[in-house]
């Protein structure tokens, strides 16, 4: 129930008298939440799947992912939020957001209620594929090598991960090779492609 003032004035004549009624609707208190309703990712899946009271994500991209973003809706109307100290609408998608290889791409959304205080702090750790699976032929997400022999023949040498200096005879920092082209090329050499990828 709002409260009323009743204000009397009475004229200098001492009859003549207005009323006048003040009523006082006193506001409700800011929210202390800072929760998110939602948070959507631009590419890959969200593990453990999107909750409120999970603060911590993980998401695995292709390796042709340069960019990604998030778009956070927060779960209190007057709520703010930032992504990577960037302030962002609720319900929109934050800038482009460059990502580099592997998973050192921490994605920060801080939200703070409409009362102020220290913000509820959400991350998403992105890791970026270092190959691309296509051209990682034997699916050992290492680089490989391409070369063509003195016989028109194609060969693709997949690499052992031990980074040890390229030898055929005695095999060394080879994991196996396997014909791309049996023949037929023409006179022409490849010396060699390392990391098609």
């Amino acid at each position: 129930m709002n409260p009323a003032i009743n204000i009397a004035v009475t004229a200098q004549d001492g009859v003549t008298v207005k009323a006048y009624t003040l009523t006082v609707t006193r506001a409700a208190a800011l929210s202390n939440n800072a929760d998110l309703a939602s948070l959507v990712p631009s590419a890959g899946t969200l593990a453990p799947s999107f909750a409120s009271g999970i603060f911590n994500y993980t998401a695995t991209v292709a390796k042709s992912a340069l960019y990604y973003t998030v778009t956070p809706t927060v779960a209190q109307a007057g709520a703010t939020v930032t992504v990577n100290g960037t302030a962002v609408t609720s319900g929109t998608a934050s800038g482009h957001i460059p990502l580099s290889i592997g998973s050192n791409n921490v994605i920060t959304i801080a939200v703070t209620a409409p009362a102020g205080g220290s913000p509820q702090i959400y991350t998403i750790t992105v890791t970026r594929a270092s190959v691309v699976p296509s051209r990682d032929w034997n699916g050992d997400a290492k680089p490989d090598l391409v070369f063509q022999n003195n016989a028109g023949q194609l060969y693709q040498w997949a690499l052992d991960g031990t980074g040890n200096a390229i030898t055929f005879s005695p095999k060394a920092g080879i994991n196996s090779f396997a014909y791309l082209y049996t023949g037929g090329l023409g006179d022409w050499r490849v010396v060699g492609v390392a990391d098609v990828n």
